[in-house]
């Protein structure tokens, strides 16, 4: 999951205490054709 990712990420940096966000864009299907 992203949560582990996220932890995974911030152990090997040192981090503690960690929040984070995801932002998903792009362009639907109707506007791609």
């Amino acid at each position: 999951t992203v949560e582990r990712w996220a932890d995974a990420v911030a152990e090997d940096h040192g981090f503690r205490d960690v929040e984070h966000t995801l932002e998903i864009f792009g362009t639907c299907g109707d506007c791609a054709s």
